[in-house]
C-alpha cells in the first residue's frame, strides 16, 4: 500500500488519507520538527566596572558552542527528530548572583522556552550556584561546565553537574604519576614566596610526593637569587616549577643560558602561562635571552594540561580551529560540552520511549527524564576536539587528563584507575 505524505500545506488532504488508510502506513518525517534549547552561561564583558568578573572571554570561546549546535542540527543520525538552539546568558565568574539572576530569569520568565541542558558556567564560584539549583527535584537540569573546585565533585549536592574540566587536584595526580612512571625519586621545587601560582596545588603537591620523593624547596621573591646555579651542581636534574609570566621567563632564561635545559634536566611547569597571551613568551627578555630562545626553553619543558586542542582526535569535527580563531581553549571545550549533552539527549530517547516518555514533553522537576538522560551521561565515551570525553559517575567530572611536552603529547593520565599511558621516549633522560 502507497502512502503519500504532504506537507503542511497539504495537511487536509493528508488528514483524509490516513482516515481511510488506517495504522498500516507510516510517513516519515520531513525534518527535525521539535526544537531544544540550551541555556549556555558564560563569562561576558561587564561595563559596570563595579561588577567586574575576573575574566571575560565569553565572546571568543562561545563560537564553538554555536558550531556545535550547527553540526548537530545538520546530522541526521543525532537528534532526528529535534534542533539545538543555543540561548546565551553571562555567568559574572567571581560574581556569582549574576549568575543565579540569569539562570532564574531563563528558567521561568525570559523567552518561555522549555531549556533541556546548561553549559557552563566557566568559573567554579558561580558553577556551585547553578549546580546548586540545577540539583533540586523541582528543576533537576543537566549542567556541563568549566569550572575546575574540586568541592564540585560532591554528587550529594550536585547530582546533575558534569565537570568537562579535571579538578585542579587533577594536576598534582598526573605530575605524581609522572614521577612514578620514570622511577624519579629527587627534584627541586621552585615558587614565588609572595605570589604562588595555586596554593592548593602546592600545598597537594607536598602532601603527595612524603616519603616517595625528596625534594628540595627553593623559594624567592626574586628570580636572580634562585640557586640554580648550586642546583647545577647536586644531583637533581627534575625541577617542578610553580613561578609564572614574568618570574618564570627570567629563570627560564637563566636556565637557557646554564644549560639547564632538557635533555640534561627535565622542567615540569604549573599553570606557566595564560592561554590568552601565548606571545607574552615571544618577547622575551630586554637583557637576558631572545623570544626564540625562551620558548625554545618552554618548548622543551613538561606542562601538565587537561586538553588537547592542537592534537587531530576528533571523532566529530575537522574544522573547529576556524571557529576558534583566537585559539582560547575554552573555546574548544565548550564544542565538547555542547556535544556532550547533545549525545547524552540522543542516547536517551530510545530509554525514554520505553518509558512511554518524550524528549518533546521534557520539563523541569520531571526526575524519570533527568534521571535517564544522567544514565546516559555516565556512559558517555567520544572522543572530542579537545580530547577524550567521558565522565566519572561519582564524581561528575572528566576522567583523563593529557601531559604534554609543550604540542607533543606524551601520555593520558586516567583518574579512574590512577594509571599514567606515557611514551617515555619522550620524557626521558
Amino acid at each position: 500500500m502507497a502512502v503519500l505524505c504532504a506537507g503542511s500545506t497539504r495537511q487536509a488532504i493528508l488528514l483524509l488519507l490516513l482516515i481511510f488508510v488506517g495504522r498500516d502506513g507510516v510517513c516519515a518525517q520531513s525534518g527535525k520538527n521539535h526544537t531544544l534549547y540550551l541555556l549556555s552561561l558564560l563569562s561576558y564583558p561587564n561595563n559596570n566596572t563595579s561588577l567586574k568578573p575576573s575574566i571575560s572571554d565569553a565572546n571568543y570561546i562561545i563560537p564553538g558552542a554555536h558550531l556545535a549546535v550547527s553540526d548537530i542540527n545538520n546530522r541526521s543520525d543525532i537528534l532526528a527528530d529535534y534542533r539545538l538552539e543555543i540561548i546565551t546568558a553571562g555567568d559574572g565568574c567571581n560574581i556569582e548572583w549574576i549568575a543565579l539572576v540569569n539562570l532564574i530569569d531563563y528558567l521561568y520568565y525570559k523567552e518561555g522556552k522549555q531549556i533541556v541542558g546548561i553549559v557552563g558556567p566557566e568559573c567554579s564560584d558561580s558553577t556551585k550556584v547553578v549546580a546548586s539549583i540545577t540539583g533540586r527535584p523541582e528543576i533537576a537540569l543537566i549542567n556541563v561546565h568549566l569550572g575546575s573546585a574540586p568541592e564540585l565533585a560532591d554528587r550529594t549536592l550536585y547530582p546533575y553537574s558534569y565537570g568537562i574540566r579535571p579538578p585542579t587536584s587533577a594536576d598534582v595526580d598526573a605530575v605524581i604519576a609522572l614521577f612514578r612512571y620514570n622511577k624519579w625519586t629527587q627534584a627541586a621545587v621552585l615558587y614565588n614566596s609572595e605570589m604562588l601560582v595555586d596554593y592548593n596545588s602546592f600545598l597537594l603537591f607536598q602532601e603527595k610526593t612524603i616519603g616517595t620523593v625528596n625534594l628540595t624547596y627553593t623559594s624567592s621573591a626574586s628570580p636572580t637569587q634562585l640557586p640554580l646555579e648550586q642546583l647545577r651542581r647536586s644531583y637533581v636534574r627534575v625541577i617542578v616549577s610553580f613561578l609564572r609570566d614574568e618570574t618564570l621567563k627570567r629563570v627560564l632564561c637563566l636556565a637557557y643560558f646554564k644549560n639547564m635545559t632538557y635533555p640534561r634536566y627535565q622542567w615540569i611547569l604549573f599553570e606557566p602561562y595564560d592561554d590568552s597571551n601565548v606571545s607574552f613568551w615571544y618577547e622575551g627578555n630586554q637583557h637576558e635571552c631572545s623570544g626564540e630562545q625562551l620558548f625554545t626553553t618552554l618548548n622543551q619543558s613538561i606542562e601538565i594540561r587537561s586538553d588537547n586542542p592542537y592534537g587531530d582526535t576528533s571523532d566529530i569535527d575537522k574544522t573547529i580551529d576556524n571557529a576558534c580563531q583566537y585559539g582560547n581553549v575554552d573555546c574548544y571545550v565548550l564544542f565538547d560540552a555542547v556535544w556532550a549533552i547533545a549525545l547524552a539527549l540522543n542516547n536517551s530517547i530510545e530509554p525514554l520511549r520505553a518509558s512511554a516518555l518524550s524528549l518533546s514533553n521534557y520539563a523541569y522537576g520531571k526526575f524519570a527524564y533527568t534521571q535517564i538522560i544522567k544514565e546516559q551521561m555516565n556512559l558517555l565515551s567520544f572522543n572530542g576536539v579537545w580530547g577524550a570525553v567521558q565522565f566519572n559517575s561519582s564524581t561528575g567530572f572528566i576522567i583523563n587528563i593529557t601531559s604534554t611536552f609543550y604540542y607533543y603529547s606524551i601520555g593520558t593520565f586516567s583518574f579512574l584507575n590512577g594509571i599514567l599511558d606515557n611514551d617515555s621516549s619522550k620524557a626521558a633522560f
